[in-house]
């Protein structure tokens, strides 16, 4: 579903791609967006709270063939 949003995204003349990742401990949605050509751009410490925990967020980028 992600490779199709970015091939419809790309056609669609959009130049840039930005993943936020809601959980650095989500190693799975990390190592999926980088096989499909994301790269980390940064981190936001400490900005969700979830059950209790902390959690940073994942920001990364991609760009798009116009």
């Amino acid at each position: 579903m992600l490779s199709r949003l970015i091939d419809e995204a790309s056609a669609r003349g959009f130049r840039q791609m930005v993943a936020v990742i809601g959980d650095s401990g989500n190693t799975g949605s990390i190592a999926l967006h980088a096989a499909l050509g994301f790269a980390p751009v940064g981190t936001l410490r400490n900005v969700g709270l979830k059950r209790g925990r902390w959690l940073d967020s994942v920001l990364m980028q991609r760009a798009l063939v116009a």
